[in-house]
């Protein structure tokens, strides 16, 4: 087989955790693999990168307090350029949506570098929702040269754009082989009762994680007004459910956390916003929630795969195939309309089978080989 030279670049989290099957299955192969991160999203990037036993090479430390998305955008186009130059690889591989694959990806393309884009083709053809990702993904299509596919709706809505032909390929989403390995790895680790250990590590009550819905919201069209109403939902649906209990991790975003401040002031005491959680941690709240309040793309996809129900609070979601399924409901963040919809999954039985058992639409866990193996084509 011969050997190529991979540059694999990711700067949240989110990249982190789906390129890792990806850069695992490089290596299995023997291939050379450069890891660059731009620090976009720096301590929660780290925290995927130990999990899953993974050192960059290179770290831009692109992030700076207070700066813009151009000025992001800018310095990351810049950063990577100046890598990619200087190792030469023969593939550049960049994941999603993020200001990390625009514009490392840009970075490859206007240095004659071929770009393989990982989770392409979702769209909700709504320019501000999600924000600015829908355009990313829009800008990153029209540069790459693969583009691996999640589910056939993804590969449909590339073909309407005219973007078609043996380099879209349907593999699946790699976030469920990085659970498989994730949760394995997690499980192997844990002493005792999960729910203690949790209890323990987001030091709480133990009474917290008997029954819970664990919340989740950072989207950038939320903040302001829209995460006002989510964070209205959360205390009302508190206040309603004495048999409840919402475990919120709060996103380190000040726009987040002070609007979570101000709603905890005015709620009851059966809701606890934790500090933002690692990935073993997370991944033990949605093996143990009842069901998930979210505006996360990515939990989308996890929800898929513990089978929980999730309830989307975004207008629009990139990733349709949860609703389609059944194991998810688009509420957008309209108070009553996402109270409503959380009291009718935790009194309607029927319909909580229904999601709870709803088929997983992303795969089936051997996305990475199916990328690998197209890529050593």
């Amino acid at each position: 087989m011969t050997q190529k030279k991979f540059a694999v670049i990711f700067g949240t989290r989110p990249e982190a955790i789906k390129l890792a099957p990806v850069i695992h299955e490089l290596e299995r192969q023997q291939q050379d693999v450069v890891k660059i991160s731009t620090g976009q999203h720096q301590s929660m990037l780290s925290q995927a990168l130990n999990y899953f036993e993974i050192a960059a090479d290179h770290d831009l430390g692109t992030m700076r307090e207070g700066q813009t998305l151009p000025e992001l955008l800018s310095r990351i186009t810049a950063d990577s350029e100046s890598v990619l130059r200087r190792e030469k690889p023969d593939v550049v591989i960049v994941q999603g949506d993020t200001s990390t694959a625009l514009g490392s990806g840009m970075a490859a393309y206007f240095s004659g570098l071929p770009v393989a884009h990982v989770e392409a083709g979702l769209r909700t053809y709504n320019n501000e929702n999600p924000f600015p990702e829908e355009v990313n993904r829009s800008i990153i299509a029209r540069l790459a040269r693969w583009h691996f596919c999640p589910t056939d709706r993804a590969r449909i809505n590339l073909r309407q754009e005219g973007i078609d032909g043996p380099g879209v390929q349907v593999t699946g989403n790699t976030v469920v082989d990085a659970l498989h390995w994730g949760r394995a790895k997690a499980l192997g680790r844990f002493n005792g009762s999960l729910r203690k250990w949790l209890a323990d590590t987001l030091n709480v009550p133990t009474t917290a994680i008997e029954r819970f819905v664990l919340v989740t919201c950072h989207r950038r069209e939320n903040f302001g007004q829209p995460l006002a109403d989510i964070c209205r939902a959360i205390c009302e649906l508190e206040r309603r459910r004495e048999d409840l209990r919402i475990i919120w991790p709060v996103h380190l975003n000040p726009n987040v956390r002070q609007e979570v401040e101000r709603m905890v002031r005015c709620c009851g005491p059966r809701i606890y916003p934790v500090a933002p959680v690692d990935y073993e941690t997370m991944l033990a709240l949605l093996e143990t929630c009842k069901f998930i309040l979210t505006d996360s793309g990515g939990i989308q996809e996890e929800a898929a795969v513990f089978h929980k129900p999730v309830l989307i609070m975004r207008k629009a979601t990139e990733r349709p195939e949860i609703v389609e399924s059944g194991g998810g409901m688009l509420v957008g963040t309209d108070p009553d309309t996402i109270v409503d919809a959380a009291n009718r999954v935790l009194d309607d039985d029927g319909l909580y089978q229904k999601m709870s058992n709803a088929p997983n639409p992303f795969g089936d866990g051997h996305a990475a080989e199916r990328i690998v193996g197209s890529l050593l084509q």
